[in-house]
């Protein structure tokens, strides 16, 4: 009975852990393509990013997870171990070569500081893969375009982490679904990823785009 007890009391704050974890990214807008049914069952990930070591932590832990939703996922820096990030032809080759149905893309755009608030945004959806991936890579903001429309949760003493994450169709090189996201943290946004991560994963999941359990 007392065993019991502390399981159930460890769960519950484990559980409460999991989810203040989650609660410091929040999607501030997200988009779909409607249109698409299908289920990627093979993912690239490639984390956009002028550091390989935080590429290479970001890139394993959406592996690592989309694994659990029975998604065979390629990480970005074991594919390309070349320093640098690969230009558009070596990603869409690399991809064919692997046939793999998706690429996921996650790129920093920007970090606020001090006085800080999320905004509330409209934004528009990053061109084709193939003809976007020099642009997009090139500079954080480029290819996609953003309107404040309202300031919410302003706080004192913390970092916001902006980030862009978009999945692309391999046989179009059209965007499936995309989101922009604003990531709270006090010291390093290294530790974020993991729930940043499961914070992606889930709304993929909801969106019906990883295979079904």
């Amino acid at each position: 009975m007392k065993k019991a007890h502390l399981f159930l009391v460890a769960a519950a704050v484990l559980s409460a852990a999991l989810l203040t974890g989650c609660a410091g990214t929040k999607i501030i807008d997200s988009w779909r393509d409607e249109a698409y049914t299908g289920r990627p069952a093979s993912i690239l990930v490639l984390a956009v990013a002028k550091e390989r070591g935080p590429r290479t932590l970001m890139e394993e832990e959406f592996a690592r997870q989309l694994k659990t939703h029975g998604v065979e996922s390629y990480i970005g820096t074991t594919v390309f171990p070349e320093e640098g990030l690969p230009s558009q032809e070596a990603v869409i080759a690399k991809a064919g070569e692997l046939k793999v149905e998706a690429v996921l893309v996650v790129r920093f755009l920007e970090k606020t500081t001090g006085e800080s608030s999320t905004p509330l945004r409209r934004y528009a959806v990053p061109a084709g893969f193939a003809t976007s991936w020099a642009g997009y890579t090139a500079s954080p903001t480029s290819m996609t375009s953003y309107t404040d429309v309202g300031i919410r949760d302003v706080s004192y003493g913390f970092y916001y982490a902006a980030l862009e994450t978009t999945m692309f169709d391999l046989k179009t090189h059209n965007p499936l679904w995309s989101a922009y996201t604003s990531t709270k943290y006090e010291d390093h946004p290294l530790k974020k990823i993991g729930p940043f991560t499961s914070t992606i994963v889930h709304e993929l999941d909801k969106a019906k785009l990883l295979p079904g359990h």
